[in-house]
């Protein structure tokens, strides 16, 4: 005799397959640049307005700990984005995934050192791939009551952070920082 499984089994099971799944598949990932699928993320209707808070995912520091010109590419664009009002705040997501470096923190300084208020920026220092990026500050934005989020990575990633933001269902419109013209205010490091 056959038995179905409780519909919240099947969820938990599903869940834990497309997490795995996912992770897997994130750690082995070669973002090839997609500009069609560029296109579809950067016009994929979000939510309207300033939105809560800005998430720059991760990349790696230098090897001495120096910011990154990957990880400038995605603080400038949150720098910018909290300037001119479009969120409240700033989340910055990835531990040290690549070396011993907490993406987190070198791009936390560096937020700092632009004049972005210590209020306004928050760390999520413990994620090694993109869909921990999501899922950890995801955590951090429901701690804070945000529900609305700019997702700042650059263009060849962002279709990915698309999926898996939209598996999260996480309300977010995409930027890509290298799509962006450079932040007037130079950032230290």
């Amino acid at each position: 005799m056959h038995r179905e499984r409780p519909p919240a089994l099947r969820s938990i099971a599903l869940a834990v397959v497309g997490a795995i799944g996912g992770g897997c598949a994130d750690l082995i990932h070669n973002d090839r640049s997609d500009p069609v699928a560029l296109a579809r993320t950067l016009a994929a209707p979000g939510p309207e307005g300033p939105l809560a808070v800005a998430v720059a995912l991760g990349c790696p520091a230098e090897e001495d700990g120096r910011l990154s010109a990957c990880e400038k590419c995605r603080v400038d664009s949150a720098l910018l984005a909290y300037r001119r009002g479009e969120v409240g705040a700033v989340i910055l997501s990835g531990g040290a995934a690549h070396n011993r470096f907490i993406e987190a923190e070198v791009m936390g300084q560096a937020l700092l050192e632009a004049g972005v208020p210590p209020g306004a920026v928050l760390y999520e220092p413990r994620s090694l791939t993109t869909w921990m990026n999501l899922r950890y500050a995801q955590r951090i934005m429901r701690q804070h009551d945000m529900k609305t989020a700019l997702l700042i990575s650059t263009a060849a990633h962002l279709p990915r952070v698309r999926r898996f933001a939209g598996w999260y269902g996480i309300a977010a419109r995409y930027r890509a920082c290298d799509g962006e013209a450079p932040v007037a205010v130079e950032v230290k490091r």
